[in-house]
């Protein structure tokens, strides 16, 4: 990746915004070689792990000789060696060394905290983080090998109860707390972090990324923080080609399709903008 062939960069979410149900990614690869072409990179950030990342990557055509991903909707930045100015530290993910910046505050140092708050609610709650294969499964509605890597998390905790009132009174608890909050459909996601919009903005700090001319995309409430920052905004519709999300800007677009078509058609149309 080198720093004077970049001309943009295109942060986007994953789940409904670059892939469809089923894992669908059909059309992705040939933007992703057309973006990697002219020299722009594209940056995941989403709730996964960096795990389900880097077993996502060849499937996306994601490169990982110069991956770039922020994981766990905020909880670290991720890259390939030398990419990072100032990493925190390098790790293997499956098979591979990836440096990164840790952002959040690691699972255990607040898991009892999530405990505690939802015994006082009277909640039963499942955590993710140490869910088996099966409960993992269970609770994320992925393949037993894919939950395996969802639940393999270290910043971002993924909860889930059988009453969704409790899900939403410890949402409120956590949130009043100071602590990263998001509600899914059925899941709440809980951090000690910035979420998305600080890492994005960390990230932009860094010499290589400096000054790059910016693109969002996102579908839900958990990217309309780095989608009211980018200099351009996209949101993908859901299968019934509603946007879930609305931003405070004027601005932003609506893709004409849902995940994957609506991404591949509009990165494909914003890239001949760079061309």
């Amino acid at each position: 990746m080198e720093p004077s062939l970049l001309r943009a960069v295109i942060f986007t979410d994953i789940d409904w915004t670059m892939m469809g149900p089923g894992e669908d990614l059909s059309g992705v690869c040939s933007v992703m070689e057309k973006a990697r072409s002219l020299g722009v990179p594209v940056v995941p950030v989403t709730a996964k792990s960096i795990y389900e990342i880097v077993a996502l990557a060849p499937k996306a055509c994601i490169p990982m000789e110069s991956l770039v991903a922020i994981s766990e909707s905020g909880g670290a930045v991720y890259a390939s060696p030398g990419i990072l100015s100032r990493p925190s530290g390098s790790k293997k993910v499956l098979g591979y060394t990836l440096e990164y910046i840790e952002l959040g505050r690691p699972i255990p140092l607040f898991r009892g905290t999530i405990a505690r708050e939802a015994s006082r609610l009277g909640c039963e709650i499942h955590l993710l983080s140490q869910a088996g294969e099966s409960m993992a499964a269970a609770m994320t509605g992925l393949s037993p090998g894919s939950a395996r890597l969802a639940s393999m998390r270290e910043y971002l905790e993924v909860i889930w109860s059988p009453s969704q009132e409790c899900l939403d009174a410890l949402a409120s608890v956590l949130g009043s707390m100071g602590f990263y909050v998001h509600r899914s459909a059925r899941l709440l996601h809980v951090g000690v972090h910035g979420g998305k919009l600080a890492a994005v903005a960390r990230l932009e700090e860094e010499p290589l990324f400096r000054g790059l001319y910016t693109i969002g995309l996102g579908d839900s409430d958990a990217d309309r923080d780095y989608l009211e920052r980018v200099d351009t905004a996209v949101l993908v519709p859901g299968p019934s080609m509603r946007a879930r999300t609305r931003l405070m800007r004027s601005d932003y677009m609506v893709a004409p399709y849902p995940a994957p078509m609506g991404w591949c058609y509009m990165v494909d149309q914003l890239l001949l903008g760079l061309a």
